[in-house]
C-alpha cells in the first residue's frame, strides 16, 4: 500500500478553522489536532519504513493521532502498511 494522499480525504467538520463548536480553541491547535496533520504524520511514519496508522482518541484536544502501531482497543481509522 502506498501513502495516503492528503487531497483523497475529507476533513470532518470539527476540523475546519472557526469551527463554532470549539470556538476556545486557537487556529494552531485546530490545525495540529486535525485529521489533516494526523494524515501527515503518519505518512512520515510510513516514509521512515514504518507501518504507520491514524487513531481516532475521541478526545476534542486531540481528535486524531498518528501511530507506528495501535494497541487492540484503539478507534484505528486508517493503517498503511507495505
Amino acid at each position: 500500500m502506498s501513502r495516503v494522499p492528503d487531497t483523497q480525504l475529507p476533513l470532518p467538520r470539527s476540523d475546519m478553522p472557526d469551527d463554532p463548536l470549539h470556538p476556545q480553541l486557537s487556529r494552531k491547535r485546530l490545525k495540529l489536532c486535525s485529521r489533516e496533520n494526523a494524515v501527515r504524520v503518519a505518512n512520515r511514519i510510513f516514509d521512515a519504513g514504518q507501518h504507520a496508522c491514524i487513531i481516532r482518541t475521541g478526545e476534542p484536544l486531540q481528535p486524531y493521532r498518528a501511530a507506528a502501531s495501535a494497541t487492540r482497543l484503539d478507534d484505528v481509522e486508517i493503517v498503511l502498511c507495505a
